[in-house]
Formats: C-alpha cells, structure tokens, sequence
C-alpha cells in the first residue's frame, strides 16, 4: 500500500470554497486516510468560530485555485501519485453528493482519520472535495495535508 499526500501551507482563505479538491485518475480510484488543518490567523475567543466542512463525491470541478504537488508521503522508492489535487478554488466545485459533513473549531487544529470500514473512496474519473459550507467571518490563513492511496 502506497499512501500519497498533498499540503498547502498558509493559503488565505475568505469564501466557502474547495479546501481540497481530488481528480481520481482513468486507472485508480482513490480512498482517503486522514485530513488535517490549521489555521494561524484568527487566535482568542473572540475569534472563535466552527466551520463546517463537507465531503462531496461526483462533483463538477471548480476553477483557477492552487494547484498542490502530488507526493509520496511514507517511502519516496513507492511508485508516484496519479490523482490531481487543487486547494482554495476561486469558484468552488458544484453539484455532487454530500455524503459528509466535519465540524472544525478553527481554535483547534482539526486531525480527522477515517477508521478502515469508513474510508471514502472515489471511483475512477470522479471529482470528490472537502469543501467549506459558509464563508469564514473573515480571513483565515489555512494549512493542513490530506492523505490517500490509490487503489
């Protein structure tokens, strides 16, 4: 088993968006492991807030957005990721089928791992996303990393 990563690291965010969007290529589907975030910008109780953060499978993609670098995050001697991974679209990705939805204190840093029977997974040539639901009350800086294998 090969696990694959993708990071962003101090992306602003300011509107519901794509957090992390994933292609699953023509010849692999794609099962999600782990998804974590930070945020670095909005400290104290007076900026608390709980951002809701869905998971879509079978979405149109969204455009423009950072691209990520695709790597192989346990042993760099395992074959490359094929998946094509986009962060904070500037238009959002539409359509899909909700099929979860993660509370994040942004406080907190948010270390989500999906026990084995719960993993998602994307078919071949699907779009899946973590996608904010509402806009943050106001900018935040983001990082964070989402693990995968390509089955």
């Amino acid at each position: 088993m090969t696990i694959h990563a993708a990071a962003i690291d101090a992306l602003a965010f300011t509107t519901a968006t794509d957090v992390f969007e994933v292609t699953a290529p023509s010849t692999a589907r794609i099962r999600f492991h782990q998804l974590d975030l930070c945020q670095t910008t909005d400290l104290g109780d007076a900026a608390e807030e709980v951002l809701r953060i869905g998971y879509y499978r079978g979405v149109t993609a969204g455009s423009t957005g950072t691209a990520l670098t695709e790597n192989t995050y346990v042993d760099s001697n395992d074959g490359p990721a094929t998946a094509a991974v986009v962060a904070n679209r500037g238009t959002a990705s539409t359509g899909g089928t909700l099929l979860q939805i993660i509370g994040w204190n942004i406080r907190i840093p948010l270390n989500y791992i999906w026990t084995p029977e719960t993993m998602p997974i994307i078919e071949l040539s699907t779009v899946g996303t973590f996608k904010l639901l509402a806009a943050p009350a106001d900018s935040i800086t983001v990082s964070g990393t989402l693990l995968w294998e390509e089955l």
